[in-house]
C-alpha cells in the first residue's frame, strides 16, 4: 500500500514539472484506464472545463473564482430556504395560499430541500461501504444540490442527480488524500489544482455544475414531444443496435411479440447516472475517466475524434447489450428485463476501449459477437470456469480483421482483445498486451533441491 501511494504521489510530481501537454497526457491515462487516482479531481477539472486547461497561468484565478461564487450560491439558496420555510410556517397559522411567483419558487425548493434530504440519507453505492452514510458527507451533499437547485429551478433537483454528485465527491476526496502529501512550490500552476478538504464542497459543486450542463438535459420530462433521454433510448435499442448486433436488435424491438422490451423501462437509469448502478463505484471512476477525457474536448480537430459524453452513453448502452446478447436471445420479455435491470458488471476499461471503437467505427461489432458465440456455445458443454480459463488463453477468440491502412490504437487493440467476453487476462498497464501481443507465460516455479 505504501509503494502505491508513493506512486501516486510522483505521478503528480511528474505531472507538475512539465505542465505542457498536460491535458493530452492526461487523455491517453483515462483512455487507457490507467489515470491516477492522485491526478484524476485535476484531470477531471481539465477535462470538464472547470479551468481554461491551455492557460496554466489562470488556473488559480479560476479555481479562487469558482469557490467564491459557490460560496455566494450557496449562502442565496439557504436564506431562500429559510425564507420559503418562514412563509410555510406563517400560511400553517394564517391560513394564506401562496399563490405569487415568488411563493411558488419557495415551495418548489423546500421540497426539493426534502427530496436532497431523502436522497443523501440513503446514499448508497457498490463498493463504497457506508462512505456516504456519515452525517458530515451528507451534509456537504445536500449543500451542493440545494445550492445547484437553486441556481437552476429549470430543471431544478431530480431524483438520481445524488448518484451523479457522489462520485465526484469521492474522486476528489481520494484526490486530496494523495495530493495532502505532495509539496509543490506555490509559484507552480498544478498547486491551484490539488484537492483541497477546506474546498471539498465548492470544488464538488463546480464539477457538479460543469458536468450537469451534459447530463440536465436526460432529467427533462414533460411535454408534448420525446424528450432527449427518451430519444437517446430508442436511439440506442434502435439505430445503434441494428448497426452492431441486428440479430438482438430484432429480438428485443419484436413489437407485439414475446420479446417486445420498451428500452426506457431499464436504460433511463443507465443513461441519467452514467452507468453508475451497472459497475462497483471504482469501474465507475474509471469509467468517468474516459468519459471526461474527450467530452469538452474543443481543440481543432479534436470534435470529429472525440467522443462527445451523449455519444459515449450511446455507445456503451449499444455495447453492453452486444455483451450480453446470448442471454437476452435465449429470454423472453420478462427475462430480459430482468438481466438488464440487474446488469452484472464488465470491466470497465474494457467497456470504455471498446466503445470507443463503437464511436469511431460504423458501429459494428462482428469479432466481439463471434467471440460471445464462440463463448457461449462451448458453455452449452464445459463448466463456467473451464470456458473462463480458455478465454484468460485466448483459445475462444475470433481471427481479427484489420482494416487495410488501420493505425494501432487502444481503442482496436481493446476490440482485438474484447474477442473475449471475460477479457480475463486484459493488463490495462501491459502495455505488449494492448498492442496485441500475448503476454509470456509465467516462469516455471524453482526445482526443488535434495536435501
Amino acid at each position: 500500500m505504501a509503494a502505491d501511494g508513493d506512486d501516486e504521489q510522483a505521478s503528480l510530481v511528474r505531472l507538475a514539472q512539465e505542465l505542457t501537454g498536460i491535458v493530452p497526457r492526461l487523455q491517453k491515462l483515462a483512455a487507457r484506464g490507467a489515470l491516477p487516482a492522485a491526478a484524476r479531481g485535476t484531470a477531471w477539472r481539465l477535462f470538464l472545463r472547470v479551468v481554461p486547461p491551455q492557460q496554466p497561468d489562470r488556473w488559480a484565478a479560476a479555481v479562487a473564482g469558482k469557490r467564491a461564487t459557490y460560496d455566494t450560491l450557496r449562502a442565496a439558496a439557504h436564506a431562500a430556504l429559510h425564507e420559503a420555510m418562514a412563509q410555510a410556517l406563517d400560511d400553517q397559522h394564517g391560513g394564506d395560499e401562496r399563490g405569487d411567483d415568488g411563493d411558488d419558487a419557495g415551495a418548489a425548493l423546500e421540497e426539493a430541500a426534502d427530496q436532497i434530504r431523502r436522497d443523501c440519507e440513503r446514499c448508497y453505492l457498490e463498493g463504497a461501504g457506508d462512505h456516504f452514510l456519515e452525517p458530515a458527507r451528507q451534509q456537504l451533499m445536500f449543500g451542493v444540490l440545494l445550492t445547484w437547485a437553486h441556481a437552476h429551478p429549470e430543471p431544478g433537483y431530480r431524483q438520481g442527480m445524488h448518484e451523479v454528485l457522489a462520485p465526484l465527491v469521492l474522486a476528489l476526496e481520494e484526490s486530496g488524500d494523495a495530493a495532502a502529501l505532495v509539496v509543490l512550490p506555490p509559484e507552480n500552476a498544478l498547486h491551484a489544482l490539488l484537492d483541497d478538504a477546506k474546498f471539498l464542497e465548492a470544488d464538488a459543486y463546480a464539477l457538479f455544475d460543469a458536468l450537469m450542463a451534459d447530463v440536465a438535459p436526460l432529467y427533462a420530462t414533460g411535454g408534448s414531444s420525446a424528450t432527449p433521454v427518451l430519444a437517446l433510448c430508442e436511439r440506442v435499442q434502435g439505430a445503434a443496435l441494428r448497426a452492431a448486433d441486428p440479430e438482438l436488435a430484432a429480438h428485443l424491438n419484436a413489437r407485439g411479440g414475446k420479446t417486445d422490451v420498451l428500452p426506457q423501462v431499464y436504460m433511463l437509469p443507465w443513461l441519467r447516472l452514467l452507468f453508475g448502478r451497472q459497475f462497483p463505484v471504482g469501474s465507475v471512476l474509471v469509467l468517468w475517466d474516459a468519459f471526461f477525457s474527450t467530452a469538452r474536448d474543443d481543440r481543432a480537430g479534436a470534435a470529429a475524434s472525440h467522443p462527445t459524453l451523449a455519444q459515449w452513453l450511446e455507445a456503451v448502452a449499444t455495447l453492453l447489450l452486444v455483451l450480453d446478447r446470448e442471454a437476452l436471445l435465449a429470454s423472453d420479455a420478462a427475462g430480459c428485463l430482468q438481466r438488464l435491470l440487474r446488469y452484472e458488471a464488465r470491466e470497465p476499461t474494457f467497456v470504455a476501449l471498446v466503445a470507443r471503437r463503437l464511436v469511431d467505427s460504423d458501429g459494428a461489432l462482428d469479432p466481439l459477437i463471434a467471440s460471445l458465440r464462440q463463448h457461449a456455445a462451448l458453455a452449452t458443454v464445459f463448466p463456467d470456469w473451464f470456458v473462463s480459463v480458455l478465454s484468460s488463453l485466448g483459445v475462444v477468440r475470433a481471427k481479427p480483421e484489420a482494416a487495410a491502412g488501420d493505425e494501432p490504437s487502444y481503442a482496436a487493440s481493446a476490440l482485438r482483445l474484447g474477442q473475449t467476453a471475460l477479457c480475463m487476462a486484459y493488463d490495462p498497464n501491459d502495455d505488449a498486451v494492448l498492442e496485441g501481443h500475448p503476454r509470456a507465460p509465467p516462469p516455471p516455479p524453482p526445482a526443488k533441491t535434495a536435501a
